[in-house]
């Protein structure tokens, strides 16, 4: 467990539950981009309840975060080893806090392109998924603006934007290659 997550329980008032699965045993088969608040609070806890299940050790989450504003929070989560506590408040008013490990690996895309790449054309990894808030849609390239010759998307994609869709489509291109 990573010293933030020491330092969260050692402070809180409730008791935190903790995982029970091994982390180091568990593989990402889930890549995610945009590892935002909705998505841990979410996502990241769901799988975190499904890998307690010895059975399902293939569906950790393999996090991408694409955007420069998401350096100070990449930042903290790799310090934490991607581990970190949520806190639950219920209907009831209770409250119950958890420690999660889902995320088993983390890149930024700024400076891990080629491991997001890797990551997206990888046979582990079975589930992509995304996650677009309110303010987010401005910052993603049009479909539309994407360059229909996907072997071209791919070194246009990081200098237009970092986008979902432009890493996506120039992944296609590399895709089959990388699986022979």
């Amino acid at each position: 467990m990573a010293n933030l997550v020491n330092a969260n329980a050692a402070n809180a008032t409730q008791v935190v539950n903790g995982y029970a699965y091994n982390r180091s045993l568990v593989k990402a088969g889930i890549l995610h981009f945009g590892v935002g608040n909705f998505h841990r609070a979410h996502l990241e806890f769901m799988t975190n309840m499904l890998l307690e299940n010895n059975t399902q050790q293939n569906w950790g989450i393999c996090g991408a975060m694409i955007l420069p504003g998401d350096e100070r929070l990449y930042h903290a989560l790799k310090k934490q080893d991607g581990e970190y506590t949520l806190t639950v408040c219920g209907r009831d008013d209770s409250i119950q806090v958890y420690q999660l490990g889902a995320l088993v690996e983390l890149y930024w895309g700024i400076e891990e392109q080629e491991q997001i790449l890797d990551k997206i054309a990888s046979k582990d990894i079975k589930i992509i998924t995304l996650t677009i808030t309110e303010g987010q849609p401005s910052r993603l390239l049009p479909l539309d603006m994407l360059p229909r010759d996907c072997v071209a998307a791919r070194q246009q994609a990081m200098v237009l934007s970092p986008s979902f869709p432009a890493i996506i489509c120039s992944t296609m291109a590399i895709q089959p290659a990388r699986h022979s």
